[in-house]
């Protein structure tokens, strides 16, 4: 991986950062160039998958992760936290959720994916996935929750109902209604995009709070060809990444990141050759993809800034 300088721009820096891999430590002014070891989830846990980011407001950034064990033959968990000041050490917090906050909506059985997490109107605010809910009958019914915190650290709180229900297509089957993320635009409106292969990605605008919808959603990746949407803003641009094929099929997985823009958060997104992302011949250029190198994977991403280098994380 290549060495970042604080004192060059954010535009001029991208780091890649793998959840149990190494990275080239971003060098403070006068200290002498190094490279860590930076296996994130080592120290207390095999993996840490579908990660968040938050640069807080208490000075630790905080990393999130979905409802895996943290060690082989460990119960499945409910969603973990943890956080470092450097980046090179880091520290296991617990669980998201337990029995005492688990939302009273879910089944007992229901997995808590995907959490991500924003600084909005004074607290914090997740959403995740929930694969199972009370709602109905079936055992697959995905919907997207929300949580509320004073502290990134927890505890959360969630609201009694689903930010996002879940959702039925034509033959009656229940849509891929996971993998949420939030962003707030220039103008500090907010938006929450989610979806799957089976039902595409979308886009709704969600009130000051983060909490409630308001109008309707649309579609901004195709029906059966993305997963885990997440959007950052750059000069006058959205740039819509999406994550697609199998994300789990060991050393033969082809799990990539591909990426779109417009002038709008709503869409439509365009790759370098004009496709839509959600045209019948579906657009997306590659952003991350493995090519022969031990990065398997690569799905699954998140982004953060912090005061001088954007980092893109991934499984």
């Amino acid at each position: 991986m290549r060495r970042i300088n604080h004192r060059i721009g954010a535009s001029a820096a991208a780091l890649m950062l793998g959840i149990a891999g190494s990275i080239a430590h971003a060098d403070t002014p006068g200290a002498e160039p190094g490279t860590y070891t930076n296996a994130v989830s080592q120290s207390f846990a095999d993996t840490y998958a579908d990660p968040a980011v938050i640069d807080a407001q208490d000075g630790w950034t905080y990393a999130y992760a979905t409802a895996d064990p943290l060690r082989a033959g460990d119960p499945p968990g409910i969603g973990h936290i943890a956080r470092t000041r450097d980046w090179i050490e880091w520290e296991y917090l617990g669980p998201i959720f337990t029995e005492s906050n688990r939302p009273s909506w879910a089944t007992s059985s229901a997995g808590l994916w995907a959490p991500d997490v924003r600084y909005i109107d004074g607290q914090y605010v997740m959403y995740f996935t929930v694969t199972d809910t009370t709602l109905n009958t079936d055992d697959w019914d995905p919907a997207i929750g929300v949580a509320t915190a004073d502290s990134p650290a927890g505890p959360w709180t969630p609201t009694e109902e689903p930010l996002i229900a879940p959702s039925q297509g034509d033959d009656g089957r229940f849509l891929n209604t996971i993998d949420p993320a939030g962003f707030t635009d220039t103008e500090g409106r907010n938006y929450l995009y989610w979806g799957n292969y089976f039902g595409g990605m979308h886009v709704i605008e969600l009130d000051h709070t983060g909490l409630q919808t308001v109008g309707e959603s649309n579609l901004v990746g195709a029906w059966d060809r993305y997963e885990a949407a997440y959007v950052t803003h750059r000069d006058g641009w959205y740039y819509l990444t999406g994550s697609s094929a199998n994300c789990c099929a060991g050393p033969s997985t082809g799990y990539s990141v591909f990426v779109g823009r417009s002038r709008s958060p709503r869409g439509p997104f365009l790759d370098k050759e004009g496709l839509d992302m959600t045209a019948s011949v579906t657009g997306g250029s590659v952003l991350l993809t493995q090519n022969g190198n031990r990065w398997i994977g690569a799905g699954h991403h998140a982004m953060m800034t912090d005061a001088s280098v954007i980092i893109a994380w991934c499984p």
